[in-house]
């Protein structure tokens, strides 16, 4: 029994061990064949012990699979796969747009673009299609995607983007802070 148990544990160490660590799924089979092993040696020991044995598996392994997704995007190296953190960014998207009015920019039947607070972003149509021009206001933030429903709300007038002004030509050159290639960085 002291076996089993032992056994049991490796299979969790060494899962855990696997998802944190890059090791090409080298870490993963040995967890494999200490649950094989814990499992094997409880059917030697009796036919009890050996069903006990695969249930105590069979319930960790789903189990340890769900929490670990939970946590593994927080850990350095699900940050390093994933980006700054996608729960991070989620949350800004959540705060920043949450609640917020703005314009359909294109059809949105159900994906398209709308802009809110003079930025243009990808979104989601929660409900019926959205035409163009139709005032719209963020719903919800699910999985980094803007969901958005029609509205009878006005978005506040918003500042024209800077990529949308114009640039006349007799503009001089020195009013659109460029520096001077020839002069040494700062």
């Amino acid at each position: 029994m002291l076996y089993v148990i032992i056994l049991l544990l490796a299979f969790i160490l060494l899962f855990v061990m696997e998802v944190m660590i890059p090791s090409g799924g080298v870490l993963g089979l040995l967890a494999g064949a200490a649950l094989v092993a814990a499992v094997t040696i409880g059917f030697l020991q009796s036919m009890t012990m050996g069903i006990v044995t695969l249930a105590i598996g069979l319930t960790l392994l789903p189990v340890m699979i769900f929490i670990l997704i939970q946590v593994w995007p927080r850990t350095p190296i699900g940050k390093r796969v994933l980006g700054e953190s996608m729960v991070e960014q989620r949350r800004q998207l959540n705060e920043e747009y949450l609640g917020q009015v703005g314009v359909a920019v294109t059809d949105l039947l159900p994906n398209g673009i709308v802009r809110i607070g003079g930025k243009k972003l990808d979104a989601v149509s929660s409900g019926l299609a959205i035409d163009r021009g139709q005032p719209i206001v963020v719903d919800s933030v699910v999985g980094g995607k803007i969901h958005v429903t029609k509205t009878d709300r006005q978005p506040a007038a918003a500042a024209k983007p800077a990529e949308s002004q114009a640039i006349d030509l007799e503009t001089p050159v020195e009013s659109l802070g460029i520096e001077d290639f020839d002069e040494p960085l700062r």
